[in-house]
């Protein structure tokens, strides 16, 4: 994605160890989207009802049923 000129923040390479709520909390301050492999974040922001939260895409890994 930066390759191709997006600004990307990763949770991973610059806020390591920050909780679910944390990350939620950047993505919606800095107005971001959350890319994530983690069902978690939909239950959090209803849970907490936030407002205003920030959009997540959430990604399934594909498995082969062999």
């Amino acid at each position: 994605m930066r390759e191709n000129g997006l600004s990307v923040k990763s949770i991973h390479e610059d806020f390591s160890g920050f909780s679910d709520e944390e990350v939620i909390e950047i993505a919606s301050i800095s107005n971001l989207i959350i890319l994530t492999f983690d069902s978690d974040y939909d239950e959090i922001i209803f849970k907490y009802s936030k407002e205003n939260p920030p959009s997540v895409v959430y990604f399934r890994e594909k498995r082969n049923s062999c």
